[in-house]
C-alpha cells in the first residue's frame, strides 16, 4: 500500500489608502474629489500599485433664487468621471507554479516528482481599468411628492484581463492559457426612474418606475478577433446561421448551394441555410450576428396602496431588446440519450415521393448517429427572450391597537404573497430567464440551469 498526503495553500493581500476632498459653496455648488492607491498581490512586483482617481461636480440650480416655488423642492444637475480597477483572475497568474504527484522515468524506473504547471504565468499583467462618465439630474415637486432621476452614462473598459489563445506548440490546452491585458468594452446608455407619493383621506399610494437602456460593444480585441467575437460584436454575441426555412422537396436541395459541410447528404425537411458570402457553399463563413442574450433594455414597475389596516403591493419586471437560443432536449429529440417530447411530433414528414407534407413545421426532420447540421446555432432557433413577469404580489393585515392591548403584543400582521405568479413572453423556451452559460439556453440537459419556480407564501409577523 502507499499512504498519499494532500493539502494547498495560497497567500492574497490586497492594500488600499484613500483620499476624498469635499467643497460646498452656498449650499448650491458642490464638489466632491476621491482618489484611491490599490496595490494587489496577484501582479507581480513593478504592476502591483496603480492610481484610481474620481472627481464629481452638483449645481443645485433649484436653489437659485429664480426657482423659489412651492412647487420644486429640488432640481440638481451633477456630472461625474471616474476610474476603478479590477484584479480578480486568481492567485499566481503571474508565476511559474509547479505540480506534484507527477511521474516520469529515469533509468528505467518510474519516479515522482513535480512538474511546471500549464499555463505558465504572465509577469506583464497589469489592472484592468473602468473609465466611467456620468452625467445626471435630479429632480423633486410638490414637497416631496415626486421625484424624477435621470443618468446618461459611458463606461469603458480597457485592459480587460482575458486567457488568450496559445498554439498548440506550447502545449497548454483548450482553457489554460495565460492571462494578458488584450480587450476593451464599451457600455453607455441612460436611466430613468419616477417615484410617486399621495395620501388621501385614509388611502396612501406609492409608485415606483424605472427603465434603463444599455447598448455594449467590444472595442478592441488585440488581434484576436475570431468569428463571433470580434471588434464592434455586442458583448454575449449570439453567432449562427441565417435560416430560410424547410426543403419541400430534392429539386429545391439541388437548386440550393451546397450545405454538406455541415453534415451528411441535405435531403427534404432538413433546414435551408443562407450562402451569406455567395460562393456556392453553406459552411462557417456564412455565419453572422444574430442578436444577444444580454437584454438592453429593462423596466419595472412598483405599486403599494394602504388602506385603513390593509396593504396591496405588486412588482413587476421586465426585459427587452434581448434574444436567446432555446437549446438541449427542446431542440433535439434525442439529447444526450433522452427520449422525444409531444413537441417533437410536430416535425417535418415526407411522402412516398419525398416531399415535405407539411413545410411549415417547427421542427425540421430528426436527425440522429451525430448529424446535427439541423441542430447548429441559427436563426431557427433563436427568437426574442423579451419578458414581463410579475415577480411578487402581496396582501396584508395590521391588526388594531386595540386588538393588540388586550393580546399584550405590540403588532401583529398578517399577509398572503406570490412570488413569479405572470409571466408574458412570445419565447419557445419553458422561462426566457433560465440562468446562461454562453448563447444556448440549457432546457434540462445543455449545461445548466432550472426554471424559476412560482411560490406562494402564509405568514405573520408578530412583535411583543
Amino acid at each position: 500500500t502507499q499512504d498519499d498526503i494532500s493539502g494547498a495553500a495560497s497567500d492574497y493581500r490586497l492594500l488600499s489608502y484613500f483620499g476624498r476632498l469635499n467643497y460646498i459653496h452656498s449650499d448650491r455648488y458642490l464638489v466632491e474629489a476621491n482618489v484611491r492607491y490599490d496595490g494587489t498581490s496577484r501582479f507581480a512586483a513593478d504592476n502591483r500599485y496603480e492610481a484610481f482617481p474620481s472627481f464629481s461636480i452638483a449645481w443645485r440650480i433649484g436653489q437659485e433664487p429664480i426657482f423659489e416655488s412651492q412647487l420644486i423642492d429640488e432640481l440638481k444637475l451633477r456630472a461625474s468621471w471616474g476610474k476603478l480597477g479590477n484584479q480578480e483572475i486568481g492567485n499566481y497568474q503571474f508565476l511559474n507554479t509547479y505540480t506534484f504527484n507527477q511521474t516520469a522515468y529515469i533509468g528505467n524506473r518510474e519516479q515522482s516528482g513535480a512538474a511546471e504547471r500549464i499555463p505558465v504565468g504572465n509577469p506583464g499583467i497589469i489592472w484592468e481599468t473602468t473609465e466611467a462618465f456620468n452625467f445626471g439630474l435630479n429632480l423633486s415637486l410638490w414637497q416631496g411628492r415626486v421625484d424624477f432621476t435621470a443618468d446618461y452614462f459611458i463606461r469603458s473598459t480597457k485592459d480587460v484581463l482575458i486567457q488568450r489563445p496559445l498554439g498548440a506548440v506550447f502545449g497548454t490546452g483548450t482553457g489554460n492559457f495565460p492571462f494578458v491585458n488584450a480587450a476593451s468594452t464599451q457600455n453607455k446608455g441612460f436611466e430613468l426612474a419616477l417615484n410617486y407619493r399621495r395620501s388621501i383621506g385614509e388611502w396612501n399610494l406609492q409608485t415606483n418606475l424605472n427603465l434603463s437602456q444599455v447598448t455594449t460593444k467590444i472595442t478592441d480585441l488585440a488581434g484576436t478577433d475570431q468569428p463571433g467575437f470580434s471588434v464592434s460584436d455586442p458583448i454575449a454575441n449570439i453567432y449562427g446561421y441565417e435560416a430560410l426555412g424547410i426543403f419541400r422537396d430534392q429539386t429545391e436541395v439541388e437548386n440550393h448551394p451546397d450545405q454538406s459541410p455541415l453534415g451528411t447528404s441535405t435531403k427534404p425537411g432538413d433546414i435551408k441555410y443562407k450562402d451569406l458570402n455567395a460562393d456556392g457553399v453553406v459552411n462557417s463563413l456564412d455565419r453572422q450576428n444574430l442578436g444577444s442574450f444580454f437584454p438592453s433594455i429593462n423596466y419595472g414597475a412598483a405599486l403599494r396602496v394602504e388602506y385603513k389596516n390593509f396593504d396591496f403591493s405588486v412588482l413587476w419586471q421586465g426585459v427587452a431588446d434581448v434574444e436567446a437560443e432555446t437549446g438541449g432536449r427542446q431542440r433535439e429529440p434525442f439529447f444526450l440519450g433522452s427520449s422525444p417530447w409531444k413537441l417533437h411530433l410536430n416535425r417535418a414528414k415526407t411522402d412516398r415521393d419525398g416531399n415535405v407534407l407539411n413545410p411549415d413545421a417547427r421542427y425540421p426532420r430528426t436527425l440522429i448517429n451525430g448529424d446535427t447540421k439541423n441542430y447548429v446555432t441559427s436563426s431557427w432557433w433563436v427568437g426574442s427572450a423579451a419578458f414581463l413577469k410579475l415577480r411578487n404580489a402581496q396582501l396584508g393585515y395590521n391588526f388594531a391597537d386595540k386588538i393588540l392591548d388586550k393580546l399584550h403584543i405590540s403588532r401583529l400582521r398578517v399577509y398572503v404573497s406570490g412570488e413569479n405568479l405572470l409571466t408574458f413572453t412570445k419565447f419557445e423556451g419553458f422561462d426566457p430567464e433560465i440562468p446562461t452559460t454562453g448563447s444556448v439556453l440549457p432546457i434540462f440537459g445543455g449545461n445548466s440551469g432550472y426554471p424559476i419556480t412560482r411560490t406562494y407564501l402564509f405568514g405573520t409577523n408578530l412583535s411583543f
